[in-house]
């Protein structure tokens, strides 16, 4: 049976290749691709999701989604992604046909009440997620599954922040969206820096470059050289996610209340199994890497 799945991102190095990933394996079915402000501007994430859809040869639209967090003013992550979002390779676009002029909200509401089995894949922050809530208060409850690549819950040495001590950045930039996700859905997987900061699940250069040459490996090698050149190796956070809808028996899921600070401590995900009526969410605390790295770098010489 096919999987059904819309992904809401922020392209983005490793948006990008989790993108080239999914759409390698034939049980998987992309329904649409909504974008939001995050690793860049919501401009160039949405242009960088239509330059691997075109580039991939794949039929899948595009939505551009919120230009901003819901509270506070947008800070990128152009020291890792780069300018454009690519790692400064400004691959090219030769046509926007994949670009549609529904809001990616929207879009992701109407994916979810045409296909009752749909799962959302969200791996920039959630602003879309929360928009789509709150226009749409049934919303959490259309959906099959939501996997969210978010958070350092500090279930595992490698549960700490990647922009302040304790927040992950997906979360940070737009932490009252994260907490209205976190208290509206009952379905939520988090893929964090638990599992994604390992080393274990890091991505050599070698590895990539001893890839068969196809053009799922060539814009990948293209996309990370300069991210390789910075950290040495590339931290594949968005694939991770997207392979619990592959495989999700080579993780390793923990059951939480999870709270998420707004004020001084902007961000910071916590555990929190003691308040009353709250919603729990699985936690991922491991993943077989072999398993996941097997997968990904196969699914790059598709």
């Amino acid at each position: 049976m096919v999987k059904r799945i819309f992904l809401d991102m922020d392209p983005g190095i490793d948006d990008a290749a989790a993108i080239m990933m999914l759409s390698a394996f034939s049980e998987l079915e992309i329904m649409g691709i909504s974008t939001v402000s995050g690793n860049v501007e919501v401009e160039k994430t949405t242009a960088n999701a239509m330059k691997i859809v075109e580039a991939l040869e794949l039929n899948v639209e595009v939505f551009k989604g919120a230009s901003r967090p819901l509270a506070k003013r947008a800070r990128h992550a152009y020291i890792v992604h780069g300018k454009d979002g690519l790692g400064d390779t400004n691959l090219e676009l030769h046509n926007t046909k994949s670009l549609s002029n529904k809001y990616g909200p929207i879009a992701m509401i109407e994916s979810a009440k045409e296909n009752k089995d749909l799962w959302l894949l969200a791996t920039g922050p959630l602003t879309n997620l929360a928009i789509a809530t709150i226009l749409e208060p049934d919303f959490p409850k259309m959906l099959k599954g939501l996997v969210v690549m978010g958070g350092a819950f500090n279930l595992t040495k490698y549960g700490v922040g990647n922009v302040t001590r304790f927040a992950e950045f997906n979360i940070w930039f737009d932490p009252e969206a994260a907490k209205i996700v976190s208290t509206s859905f009952d379905n939520a997987t988090f893929i964090g820096l638990d599992v994604t900061a390992n080393p274990k699940v890091w991505i050599s250069k070698n590895e990539i470059d001893n890839l068969k040459e196809t053009k799922r490996s060539s814009i990948l090698r293209k996309i990370v050289k300069n991210y390789i050149k910075s950290y040495g190796s590339f931290v594949p956070h968005d694939p991770i996610a997207a392979y619990y809808l592959i495989n999700p028996e080579s993780f390793q899921i923990e059951d939480h209340c999870i709270k998420v600070k707004t004020g001084r401590f902007r961000g910071m995900t916590t555990v929190d199994n003691y308040s009353e009526n709250c919603k729990k969410s699985r936690i991922d605390t491991d993943v077989d890497a072999d398993s996941f790295k097997n997968a990904f770098l196969k699914s790059m010489e598709f």
